[in-house]
């Protein structure tokens, strides 16, 4: 993660939240993985697009963005911690290779959105 936390988009109509994880493919066969938001409708994914393959016993790095347009908090003066879980997972096996990951999508105050909404005016 860099020192900012997320990006404002769309004059403040959508926020960004922007991830380096690192994959493995621990099995002896290829596979093709994706992962899935746990735990919020409101937050998707919106990069990386397409499943990706990972050779047996292959790592690759991907740049993850989750996203929202929805509003989910309502602080003035204090940006949200919102507890997620990412579930990364084979395509074809996703029920025997999987991995669950906790973090934190963090969402700003209602000071910053106005600020941005105020900046695209």
């Amino acid at each position: 993660r860099t020192s900012e936390l997320y990006a404002i988009k769309d004059g403040g109509k959508k926020v960004d939240n922007i991830y380096t994880m690192l994959f493995q493919n621990t099995d002896t066969k290829d596979h093709e993985y994706y992962f899935e938001v746990v735990g919020s409708q409101d937050i998707t994914i919106s990069r990386p697009t397409e499943p990706f393959k990972l050779q047996a016993g292959g790592k690759a790095k991907k740049i993850v963005v989750l996203t929202t347009e929805k509003q989910l908090a309502n602080d003035d003066r204090k940006d949200t911690p919102i507890p997620i879980q990412i579930r990364a997972f084979a395509k074809d096996d996703k029920e025997k290779i999987f991995a669950i990951r906790k973090t934190i999508f963090f969402y700003p105050s209602t000071d910053v959105i106005k600020l941005k909404q105020t900046e695209v005016k």
